[in-house]
């Protein structure tokens, strides 16, 4: 099997050891692998071509053996997904990851960025986030899959009925 590689980076990386503790640095800062425990969060950017599909996933921790998260060990979520896994305790990551998917996309409806919405979840979902129709819970089943509109149609007039 061949490997053609879709981006370089180049990245200073040193691995070291300090008495027992296992040290990584990575341009320029360090990390106690030893300190890191045994949760993984998923990262990754958010930005227009990141999908509906990921949203959910995005800075959600879990148990690093937790069989969920097997197909971000696999490639991702869907052919070219740019999400992956991260290590919880790292004080660098920790930093850079803390939002959920979620949290962005409700910042998005609060800051009404209809064209944002759209981008992710289509016409016509996106213009029922911006305008408040539905709520971003309402977009995901149980399992983390997108409703299709007329699940939302049917959570739209739910959410109707409960303001009569």
């Amino acid at each position: 099997m061949s490997f053609t590689p879709v981006l370089t980076f180049s990245v200073d990386l040193v691995l070291e050891q300090e008495g027992e503790d296992i040290i990584l640095g990575i341009n320029g800062e360090r990390i106690n692998l030893t300190q890191v425990g045994d949760k993984v969060r998923v990262a990754g950017p958010v930005d227009k071509r990141t999908c509906e599909r990921c949203i959910p996933w995005i800075g959600k921790v879990f148990d690093a053996d937790d069989p969920q998260i097997q197909m971000f060990r696999e490639g991702g979520v869907h052919p070219h997904c740019r999400h992956y896994l991260v290590p919880v305790g790292v004080p660098g990551l920790d930093r850079k990851y803390k939002n959920t998917g979620t949290d962005i996309v409700k910042d998005l409806v609060r800051r009404k960025s209809v064209k944002r919405l759209q981008d992710i979840y289509g016409l016509q979902k996106g213009r029922m986030l911006a305008e408040g129709e539905i709520l971003v819970d309402d977009i995901y089943r149980q399992d983390g899959t997108v409703k299709r509109l007329d699940e939302l149609d049917e959570a739209k007039a739910k959410a109707l009925e409960i303001q009569e």
